[in-house]
């Protein structure tokens, strides 16, 4: 089985691999970010998990919006009419955005904002 999966892979080619892993990555990569921050963070909100939670879902929107970019411009050869205006949008109203980092703002808002949330549950 090891032999057959294998040999698929490479008949297909490492840069094909690659060129479909690339929105996967751009999917992943800010919630994977978002998370090793979240843990190095961890004392400052006592672990709770709706931290977590809502920190992740702040940044999933950004993420999303970049996977199905790259995803559709490698699939189709283009972007959609309404794709490159959801782009264009966010290019010019989200710090950073251009530059594959949009996501930091939207976590940071959440962040902030579940900590305190936590903060007042406690209380």
């Amino acid at each position: 089985m090891f032999t057959l999966i294998s040999l698929l892979l490479v008949n297909v080619g490492l840069s094909a691999m690659i060129k479909f892993a690339v929105p996967a990555l751009m999917l992943l990569y800010p919630m994977t970010m978002v998370l090793i921050m979240l843990t190095f963070l961890n004392n400052l909100f006592d672990g709770w998990r709706l931290v977590y939670a809502i920190t992740i879902l702040g940044t999933l929107p950004v993420a999303l919006v970049d996977g199905w970019r790259t995803l559709h411009s490698l699939l189709a050869g283009g972007d959609d009419a309404w794709i490159m205006q959801l782009d264009g949008m966010l290019k010019i109203n989200l710090p950073l955005y251009s530059y594959g980092l949009g996501w930091i703002l939207p976590s940071a808002v959440a962040f902030v904002m579940s900590v305190i949330l936590s903060k007042v549950i406690k209380k």
